[in-house]
């Protein structure tokens, strides 16, 4: 991936923060003078670092009663609007997204195709045994991890 070196490259990394690679793929591309952020839809549950987590509201602990009213469509609006807001301002924030696996911010992968065609950068880094090719010899042997 070439930077231009005429302005300051700024790279975003995320969504997914598996094992915190997002994390150190940032932290990493920060030790050579390139901005970098990382962020996550989620907590990791093993506590890996980010730099942000995207807020996304969940029904789980909404008492009985609103969960009767249909609280869950307005819980998905109000996430999709976080999310429609955070790419607009990344979008003119970063010219560089790096994805962390095979998952994108929207769902069909609507947002990369906005990004190309508003000329950004795009990277995919592919971690772990969901990316692996399953009729691969790893797979399918006795040895494997996945």
């Amino acid at each position: 991936m070439v930077f231009n070196k005429n302005r300051t490259s700024k790279v975003l990394v995320g969504p997914n923060n598996t094992a915190g690679n997002a994390y150190l793929i940032s932290k990493a591309l920060r030790t050579v003078n390139i901005n970098a952020n990382s962020y996550s839809l989620t907590r990791h549950p093993f506590g890996y670092d980010t730099d942000f987590v995207l807020r996304q509201y969940t029904n789980e602990k909404t008492p009985i009663s609103l969960k009767k009213m249909k609280i869950g469509i307005f819980i998905s609006i109000l996430n999709k609007i976080i999310k429609i807001i955070f790419f607009v301002k990344t979008l003119i924030k970063y010219d560089t997204f790096v994805f962390v696996s095979v998952f994108s911010l929207f769902r069909n992968n609507i947002d990369l195709k906005l990004l190309k065609f508003f000329n950004k950068k795009i990277a995919v880094v592919l971690i772990g045994c969901s990316e692996r090719d399953p009729s691969s010899k790893i797979n399918n042997s006795d040895n494997h991890y996945c």
